[in-house]
């Protein structure tokens, strides 16, 4: 009973019973191991290399300011800042792709702490833009590509594999592969290996068109909204920074949005339940909050409220939420409890302080029970330990074809000990059936005894005067 009631459910959500129909790429043959080649001149490369922009002034004073794209790209201009403060810049790269070579395409690096984690090394994430510089070109009809370093997972599995959950549930999310990248820079290195990489395919409209019927929605980016989502009043012109939207919105989205956020901060209960599936598919943000807690991933709306696209699809004008960023799932984000607290991660509770979508949406009956049955669902089916693990031997076989271990992760040392993935699908599932039947589980809290191993730049610890050794703490 309890399986066909999560098939009925994955058949009757409207915008997701298709799968991704589109073949035009051959980057995601999940069998294949690819092989790529960034070559770059040695003053790109320093260009490359992101400055630090007014310390914490994005994190706390968002500015308003839209960010609208311009007619032409100029090699090197600075990018917004992100998270952390850190402003990147796009270069022209000659860059091969199992062989197809393209030219003057846009290279930058990427990430918050995945950069930071590799900021002394060559092994940072990259974010390749094919048109940037030669407008309408592509390759396989792909305009952007991200090249994740897997920062913290020595497995190097745990965002490949909890994409693929997410797919496997009929939520949007996308395609990955896996890939040896090398670099070039002339008179310094000459097809230098510099390490095992993620391919993760951009969420932009070529990605909406292979998952929503109607891509003339509102794409968003959230970055960051502390525990949830925010309101910020009625002016949309204060939304723009914090909530980052990819196109100009209309009047009825920016509209539309707003009553959304202002429903679940300021509804009452009996209003926010009955006005709740107007504005949001239910159905899909319980999966992908399930698939959240199932793999205790808190780098992500369960925490900064960041790490996930917001996109509000014009067919039935409702908000779908599509995760990013998944290296820290499978309770990687050690920064808020130890290993076994994380693997015991509550499922009534799996967020930190208060956040009121998460908590308005189980607060009601129906929607918690609906929310419980997925969990055991998808334990059943999708994220049994018996198919991780043998998810787990496909991918070894993937990144590991000769058998011998991965080469260890180069960078700074914050001692973050993130647990072995091996550990967790079994001992994961054996906390949330001891939850299910009435025992507590861990309510995750900032760390103030961890944070201090959070990853900073030397950009960063420069511009705060943070000091180069840890402090003692009692």
């Amino acid at each position: 009973m309890r399986y066909l009631f999560f098939i009925i459910l994955l058949l009757t959500s409207p915008a997701f019973s298709q799968q991704v129909t589109d073949k035009s790429s051959p980057l995601f043959d999940p069998a294949h191991l690819h092989e790529i080649h960034l070559q770059v001149t040695d003053a790109a490369w320093k260009t490359m290399q992101p400055k630090i922009y007014n310390l914490f002034s994005n994190l706390f004073n968002p500015t308003t300011k839209p960010t609208t794209a311009p007619t032409k790209y100029l090699e090197g201009q600075r990018l917004d800042p992100n998270l952390n403060n850190l402003q990147y810049a796009y270069v022209r790269a000659q860059i091969s792709i199992d062989g197809e070579e393209l030219h003057d395409v846009g290279l930058r690096m990427k990430g918050n702490s995945s950069y930071m984690s590799a900021e002394k090394t060559l092994h940072v994430p990259f974010k390749i833009d094919f048109n940037r510089f030669i407008p309408g070109q592509h390759f396989h009809g792909l305009l952007t590509l991200n090249l994740h370093n897997n920062a913290f997972d020595h497995s190097q599995m745990r965002e490949h594999l909890t994409y693929a959950i997410f797919r496997e549930a009929g939520l949007p999310a996308s395609r990955t592969s896996y890939a040896k990248v090398f670099l070039t820079i002339p008179g310094k290195y000459d097809h230098q290996e510099i390490g095992l990489y993620s391919i993760v395919e951009e969420v932009d409209p070529h990605f909406l068109k292979t998952r929503f019927p109607n891509t003339k929605g509102l794409l968003m980016k959230p970055e960051p909204l502390s525990f949830g989502l925010r309101d910020m009043g009625d002016d949309w012109k204060e939304y723009i920074r914090p909530y980052q939207p990819r196109s100009t919105a209309t009047p009825a989205q920016s509209r539309r949005l707003i009553e959304f956020v202002q429903l679940v901060e300021n509804a009452d209960d009996e209003t926010f339940r009955e006005r709740i599936d107007s504005y949001l598919n239910t159905d899909q943000f319980l999966r992908h909050l399930a698939i959240h807690t199932i793999t205790a991933n808190l780098d992500s709306i369960l925490c900064l409220g960041h790490n996930y696209f917001l996109y509000l699809n014009a067919t039935d004008n409702k908000f779908y939420f599509i995760p990013w960023d998944l290296n820290l799932s499978f309770a990687g984000w050690v920064w808020l409890g130890s290993p076994e607290d994380l693997i015991n991660l509550s499922i009534t509770h799996p967020h930190v302080a208060e956040n009121k979508l998460v908590e308005r949406i189980l607060a009601i009956d129906s929607l918690n029970k609906i929310y419980r049955h997925q969990i055991e669902d998808l334990l059943a089916t999708i994220c049994s330990p018996e198919k991780l693990e043998k998810q787990m031997d496909e991918i070894d076989k993937i990144i590991r074809p000769d058998g011998k271990p991965l080469p260890e992760q180069k960078g700074p040392d914050w001692n973050i000990k993130v647990p072995p993935l091996r550990d967790f699908p079994r001992k994961r599932a054996a906390a949330i059936q001891a939850q299910l039947n009435g025992a507590p589980g861990y309510r995750p809290s900032i760390r103030f005894d961890r944070i201090f191993n959070f990853p900073q730049s030397d950009a960063l610890k420069a511009a705060s005067n943070v000091p180069t050794t840890k402090p003692t703490t009692h």
